[in-house]
């Protein structure tokens, strides 16, 4: 008996059954029948309900998550060549390849897709293809030429939502281009749009390429359209931005002013930025107790950029201020935080603090956070630190664990002096062996004063070792190095080993 014309597993239904089955499951939530359904309208090859299938099938994939499933079927319905149907998938394509970082494949999809009777959907893919193409300041342009052009085709359609994205875009092309009075004359259609977000988004973008080009008095009437529009996100930024162009311009009140809408504004990332740059600026102006207070503000926000930047901060200012103990407290809020520079940087300050109130172990403990941080920077100073600070102990064991520690970073400009130091205290205890690795290590620096100083060190630790030979060669690449006061060490120590 025939099965009813609305069961989309129906393998025998026509296209336009086929795809109404679809469609019907797609609807009630129904993945397995609406795949069946669009599936049969699909295999067909029916020349109006297979595209729009194929389109609909990918449509419903990706939002189920099937990103291989979607890309198959925008795929179909984008080669078949559908005057509507095939540049609408194409658009639907290219983001999704997009998204996945493929911009190979999502280039030609939008190509294709500019040619969508749709005005709307070919503004998109013009906005699409000339925003990726065009790069941002993080990320390189890929063809500029061409970018311009769909970027102008997008800001030609008058698009209301893709005019506006695309005249934002192509001012940030043109400005990176050098071309300033281009870029402003396309930042000012999308401010003159009066988009509820890219109007506002441009005119900052405005006052930043603006202010790098010396043009103060620009840059400050475009942030103050920013901040005027009372954006929720371009607002508190541009008032942020202001307040630095005012506070280099010499206009602190108004540079105040500025940084407090900014820090008043509760915008999540802004409004901790702001307070830090308020503090910066009242203590320069040397309202201390207020700008503690803005510190402790970015502090208490939590931010995880902001918050450590001001602890770290307001500890040193701290220091300064002679309030070891609070300088000591904030030091700690940015080691706690854990933050990937601030955290370790802290933590060398903090080793300093501790060191000056007598906690030795404090000290060590807060060196070793820094150590344990692996940061290029501070771990290696807090290894040669620890070096140091366990030699001034008498601690060689530690000593020689902490360089050893220190030498895993052998482009720190710390490491051919503790690799020196080391050796000395090594050679001073009689320990041959060690102190004539350390001073190898310091002589393989080639470090300017420190390998030439190592090598007439290393000399005479290994002349009192009994090895003339390797004495010499010691001392011979100290005088080749031809530093001043070294090379003379080493060819009165060699005259002694001849004589």
């Amino acid at each position: 008996m025939r099965r009813e014309v609305n069961d989309p597993y129906n393998q025998d239904l026509p296209p336009l059954l086929a795809f109404r089955a679809g469609l019907r499951c797609h609807q009630a939530g129904d993945l397995n029948g609406a795949r069946a359904g669009y599936g049969r309208a699909i295999d067909t090859g029916d020349a109006t309900y297979a595209p729009v299938a194929a389109l609909n099938l990918g449509t419903m994939l990706a939002t189920a998550g099937d990103t291989a499933g979607a890309r198959a079927a925008y795929q179909v319905a984008a080669d078949s060549g559908h005057r509507e149907h095939a540049p609408a998938a194409a658009l639907k394509l290219g983001i999704l390849l997009e998204d996945l970082g493929d911009r190979d494949g999502a280039r030609p999809a939008f190509e294709l897709a500019l040619d969508s009777p749709d005005r709307e959907k070919a503004a998109h893919a013009a906005f699409r293809l000339g925003s990726m193409l065009s790069g941002t300041d993080r990320t390189r342009t890929v063809d500029a030429e061409r970018a311009r052009t769909v970027l102008r085709l997008a800001v030609d359609s008058g698009d209301r939502e893709w005019a506006p994205r695309a005249a934002n875009n192509l001012g940030g092309l043109l400005a990176r281009e050098g071309d300033l009075p281009a870029a402003r004359a396309a930042y000012q259609v999308a401010i003159d749009s009066h988009h509820q977000d890219f109007a506002a988004w441009a005119a900052r973008n405005l006052g930043v390429d603006l202010q790098k080009a010396g043009d103060s008095a620009g840059a400050e009437a475009a942030y103050r359209l920013a901040v005027d529009s009372g954006h929720r996100d371009q607002a508190p930024k541009a008032a942020n931005n202001l307040g630095g162009l005012l506070r280099e311009r010499g206009d602190i009140d108004g540079a105040l002013a500025a940084y407090r809408l900014a820090a008043e504004s509760g915008h999540e990332d802004v409004g901790p930025m702001a307070l830090i740059n308020l503090g910066l600026l009242l203590r320069q102006e040397g309202d201390l107790p207020a700008a503690w207070a803005a510190f402790q503000r970015a502090i208490d926000s939590g931010h995880r950029e902001h918050a450590p930047r001001a602890a770290f901060t307001l500890g040193n200012l701290l220091a300064r201020a002679d309030d070891a103990a609070g300088a000591r407290s904030a030091l700690q809020r940015a080691v706690d935080s854990g933050h990937q520079d601030y955290a370790p940087w802290a933590a060398l300050d903090l080793a300093v603090l501790l060191k000056e109130a007598g906690d030795l172990d404090g000290a060590r403990a807060a060196r070793q956070v820094a150590i344990d941080s692996r940061h290029p920077v501070h771990a290696p100073r807090g290894a040669i630190r620890q070096v140091n600070a366990l030699k001034a102990a008498g601690d060689l064991p530690g000593a020689r664990a902490a360089f050893e520690a220190a030498c895993g970073y052998p482009d720190s400009d710390e490491l051919p002096l503790a690799a020196f130091d080391l050796g000395l205290l090594l050679h001073q205890a009689g320990d041959v062996e060690g102190a004539r690795a350390a001073y190898q290590r310091a002589i393989d620096s080639g470090h300017r004063d420190q390998a030439p100083r190592a090598a007439v060190n290393l000399g005479l630790l290994l002349q009192e070792a009994g090895d003339r030979a390797g004495a010499r060669v010691a001392y011979r690449f100290a005088i080749d190095s031809g530093h001043t006061k070294h090379a003379e060490r080493a060819v009165q120590a060699l005259r002694y080993i001849d004589s």
